[in-house]
């Protein structure tokens, strides 16, 4: 006799994006311990948490989030330096292809990547750049420094009229502890708890 697997589609994503040199077990690891800490509280058959470099492959991360979810799930990404600059403009362009979008982005001093070659990663200290936010975001979140020499870069609506970004300034911060601020921390907590499908 065969018996039916029933599978349940998934109606929630917390997605946490680190920085550039930050992975499970490094010493920069304040992305991986909040992941830790969200997915022991929060995940379930319907609300995955997941870890994901900011370097992913994220064609194929937005097909998967698409054919293992509901219709439309709701989906928040919380990530730090280039996970905000690469990882969560890639993300939300590629979810925009399969008519996805994000809810609630909480991002913290967020880093533009400006290219591939070896000397992108010299260029992202220049505070001129602008990572603009897609359409298909929802709420934005921004902490940001200007007290180290590599800060997070200004954020902006790349179509408006778009939702309003709240932006906040840490003054006690520099940007290999930004990911570490309380401030950060609590919004991604709170917006974690929040629950429920879009």
């Amino acid at each position: 006799m065969n018996a039916a697997v029933i599978v349940e589609k998934c109606e929630r994503w917390i997605i946490c994006i680190p920085g550039y040199l930050q992975r499970r077990g490094s010493a920069a690891a304040a992305i991986p311990d909040l992941h830790a800490q969200l997915r022991t509280r929060h995940s379930s058959p319907t609300c995955w948490v997941e870890l994901l470099p900011w370097k992913s492959d994220w064609k194929s991360i937005a097909q998967w989030i698409a054919q293992t979810s509901v219709e439309k799930p709701r989906i928040d990404v919380f990530a730090y330096s280039w996970g905000v600059g690469y990882g969560l403009i890639r993300l939300a362009r590629e979810l925009r292809k399969h008519g996805l979008e994000i809810h609630t982005a909480v991002l913290s001093d967020g880093v533009a990547h400006v290219g591939p070659h070896p000397i992108a990663r010299f260029l992202a200290f220049l505070p001129f750049w602008t990572i603009r936010i897609a359409k298909n975001v929802g709420r934005v979140w921004s902490f940001r420094q200007t007290n180290s020499l590599l800060r997070g870069h200004h954020i902006q609506r790349a179509e408006p009229p778009g939702a309003y970004i709240t932006i906040a300034l840490d003054p006690d911060r520099v940007h290999r502890t930004m990911d570490e601020s309380p401030h950060f921390v609590g919004i991604c907590q709170a917006v974690a708890a929040e629950g429920g499908s879009r």
